[in-house]
């Protein structure tokens, strides 16, 4: 879960990890595979990634089946590489 400054939930612990936002999204561990969150907690992109990276200028790379793909901010993707 995610807290403000005083220690109250802002999202609930309903993830199996998370990180810190970027861009407005954070990385969170939903059934083994990846997604991103909003600030109110909503999933913007569904897990369905091996392994993510932050957002950095509106692009975030991201891994599945050894295919490997930059997303845009709401999760569609730009541009595919790899197998």
């Amino acid at each position: 879960g995610y807290i403000n400054t005083t220690g109250k939930f802002v999202i609930d612990p309903k993830f199996e990890a998370g990180g810190d936002f970027h861009e407005g999204l954070a990385r969170v561990v939903e059934s083994g595979l990846i997604g991103f969150i909003d600030q109110t907690g909503q999933l913007v992109v569904k897990p369905n990634y091996e392994q993510a990276q932050d957002f950095n200028q509106g692009l975030a790379l991201v891994v599945n089946n050894g295919i490997y793909q930059y997303i845009d901010l709401n999760g569609n993707v730009i541009f595919t590489f790899g197998n």
